[in-house]
């Protein structure tokens, strides 16, 4: 049973012949109210950092910020990453991809979590297995470099009559890192260059075959992170079907953040009502194996369909898809709006 009292959550399938199914998943034991924690400190973080330089999205990240925090902080025995925060490009870590690359700032301001947390915990207890180096980890000093350059960095305190102030003294550590609009795999955990109209996805199913052919333990997986409008691009309908002809099952999950709210709507009229069409059906129909959660901001029902992902049966060889509605601006505790 879960932190938050609850027993069960309700998984959704959808199959080739367009038959949709329902079953009943235990959630599995795991520590609610710290994902929930971490999830707002983000949010608040990453609107903090995207509103003081006037440039970023924010409606996609929020939508996508309880997957980003439960695939790092749920555990690899509830579908979650295994990786190491401390090297988190060992060769034989999960791959995390943040195939939306505009969402970057939700992973910067997790990622700024989760360094500060090390970072203090080393401070504090001087136990070397937090200490985490500070020119691979993100610290809140960087979130002054969000859409900066590093020229612009090197100098920006100097120039504001910042240098020794307090506030900015981690600056001292290692200057403040560049952070770019979109997500690129130098950063921490993320394995792909991504951006706009779902370039960053066409990778993930050669990661996941490649992985296959050489031999790697069955537990390594690929987890991608995207929206439904970008999934509709040319090299995204390839993916898919790489994806199946590769048969490389349970070792590729994409996590799909479904809110059917493109921002060219009232332009071009890009959205298609839900009366008329049914996204999982399409997945279904290239033969990935498809599952659909009612509300992916809600924790339990993210880490349910991780630990259903998890627990399949491995020679079942569909690549898998979570179908999970979002609400682009979803605010923790937020009610109507």
């Amino acid at each position: 049973m879960s932190a938050s009292g609850s027993a069960a959550v309700t998984i959704h399938s959808a199959s080739l012949n367009q038959v949709a199914s329902s079953r009943t998943v235990e959630i599995p034991s795991y520590d609610r109210e710290r994902l929930e924690d971490v999830g707002f400190l983000a949010s608040m973080t990453f609107v903090l950092m995207c509103n003081y330089h006037q440039t970023g999205h924010f409606g996609g990240p929020t939508a996508y910020m309880p997957y980003t925090v439960a695939t790092h902080l749920a555990g690899p025995e509830n579908g979650g990453m295994t990786f190491d925060y401390r090297r988190p490009k060992h060769p034989f870590a999960d791959k995390f991809m943040l195939a939306g690359g505009h969402n970057a700032p939700a992973t910067y301001a997790l990622w700024m979590i989760m360094g500060e947390a090390l970072a203090r915990k080393h401070a504090i207890t001087g136990d070397e297995r937090y200490k985490a180096d500070p020119k691979a980890s993100m610290l809140s000093i960087d979130a002054l470099g969000f859409r900066r350059g590093a020229g612009a960095l090197a100098t920006i305190l100097e120039e504001n009559d910042l240098v020794d102030h307090p506030t900015m003294a981690q600056a001292k550590i290692r200057g403040i890192r560049a952070l770019s609009g979109h997500s690129e795999t130098t950063d921490l955990t993320n394995d792909v260059n991504g951006g706009p109209s779902g370039i960053g996805i066409a990778t993930a199913a050669g990661k996941a075959a490649f992985w296959d052919m050489m031999g790697a333990d069955p537990s390594l997986k690929i987890i991608a992170i995207e929206g439904e409008f970008a999934l509709t691009s040319g090299h995204s309908q390839e993916f898919k079907t790489q994806a199946v002809a590769q048969r490389v099952g349970k070792r590729l999950r994409v996590l799909m953040s479904y809110n059917n709210a493109g921002i060219d709507d009232e332009l071009v009229g890009s959205v298609v009502k839900e009366d008329t069409y049914r996204i999982e059906d399409q997945w279904s129909s290239y033969g990935w194996n498809v599952f659909k959660v009612d509300d992916a901001t809600n924790y339990d029902q993210v880490v349910g369909a991780l630990k259903t992902m998890e627990d399949w049966d491995e020679d079942d060889r569909r690549p898998m898809i979570v179908v999970g509605k979002t609400v682009k601006g979803f605010w923790p505790g937020a009610k109507d709006g």
